[in-house]
C-alpha cells in the first residue's frame, strides 16, 4: 500500500507540475492581491529570511542550488516570483498563462474520464465481449 505524500503549502489541488506551486504562493498571498500587498508580502518575506548555513574549514557546503528543496533555490523562485509580480505588464502575462495552463489542463482531466461516460462504457463491453468472442472462436477452432 502506497504512502501518499502529505500536501506542501502552496501546491494546487491539481498537482500540475506546471503550476507547482504559483508564484502567487511562493509570496503567500491571494491572485488577485494588489501591488502594495505583493510588495509587503515581499518585504516580509525577505525580513524573515534565516541565514544561509556556511560551510566549514574543510566541510563541504551546505546549500545545494540544484536541490529544489535548497534555500538558494527557494530564494531564487521567490526573488523571481516578486520580479514577475511586481511588474504590472510581466504579471498581465504571466495570468494569462496561468489560465490557459489551468484550461488545458481541466481539459485534459475531461478527456482523461471520456470512459465514465454511459456510451463510451457500452461502447468499451461491446469491444470486450467482441475480442472474447474473437478469443473463443479462435481457441475452438485449433
Amino acid at each position: 500500500m502506497a504512502q501518499q505524500a502529505a500536501p506542501r503549502p502552496g501546491v494546487p489541488a491539481d498537482n500540475d507540475p506546471l503550476l507547482d506551486p504559483t508564484h502567487y504562493a511562493l509570496l503567500g498571498v491571494p491572485e488577485d492581491a494588489l501591488a502594495d500587498a505583493i510588495d509587503r508580502a515581499w518585504r516580509s518575506l525577505c525580513a524573515e529570511r534565516p541565514a544561509l548555513p556556511t560551510a566549514e574549514a574543510g566541510q563541504p557546503s551546505l546549500v545545494l542550488p540544484g536541490v529544489p528543496d535548497s534555500p538558494a533555490l527557494q530564494a531564487a523562485a521567490r526573488r523571481l516570483a516578486y520580479a514577475v509580480l511586481s511588474d504590472p505588464a510581466r504579471r498581465a502575462v504571466y495570468d494569462d498563462w496561468l489560465a490557459a495552463r489551468r484550461a488545458a489542463l481541466n481539459a485534459t482531466q475531461q478527456r482523461a474520464r471520456w470512459w465514465r461516460q454511459p456510451l463510451a462504457r457500452a461502447a468499451l463491453a461491446v469491444l470486450v465481449l467482441a475480442l472474447a468472442g474473437v478469443a473463443v472462436f479462435w481457441w475452438l477452432s485449433r
